[in-house]
């Protein structure tokens, strides 16, 4: 069961912890009617996530969590620039490879999931971002530590 954290009060989005997950974005598809909009999960390590195509991202030291939102909007647009734009906050220059990557040197350093539930009509959708802390040479992928030390939530806050 996740635990109540504080740091994202002040910027209207209920946070939330969880020492190990399957998935974030899982987590929240079973459990989304217990949560509130802007409802965010953060999981210091995750078992079995999942990028497009269910391809499967196992994590331990790296960022994983998913924000829950209960309005649609056009959250395919909005959250790589959020990711984007937190990273340039730390002088981390990073782009788009459409439709949910952030790249560094035409290497992967984040790879963004929505999916949308609709039970006869829309729901909520889950926004789940992983962002490699450290280089996996056998996915081509960068970490963050390549070029600086950032607090994780501190970088969570700035998305």
């Amino acid at each position: 069961m996740p635990s109540r954290a504080f740091f994202c009060d002040s910027i209207g989005y209920s946070a939330y912890t969880i020492d190990v997950v399957d998935s974030t974005n899982s987590y929240f598809k079973r459990n989304y009617k217990s949560f509130l909009d802007k409802s965010l999960l953060i999981a210091y390590k995750q078992t079995n996530g999942r990028g497009r195509f269910e391809r499967i991202w196992k994590s331990s030291d790296d960022i994983c969590f998913s924000i829950l939102y209960k309005e649609k909007a056009l959250y395919q647009i909005i959250c790589p620039l959020a990711v984007l734009f937190a990273l340039k906050n730390f002088d981390i220059n990073a782009s788009i490879k459409w439709p949910n990557d952030i790249y560094i040197d035409d290497k992967k350093m984040s790879g963004i999931l929505i999916e949308d539930i609709y039970e006869n009509s829309f729901m909520a959708s889950i926004v789940g971002i992983g962002i490699n802390i450290n280089d996996y040479n056998e996915f081509n992928a960068i970490g963050l530590n390549r070029f600086c030390i950032i607090d994780k939530n501190s970088l969570i806050y700035n998305i």
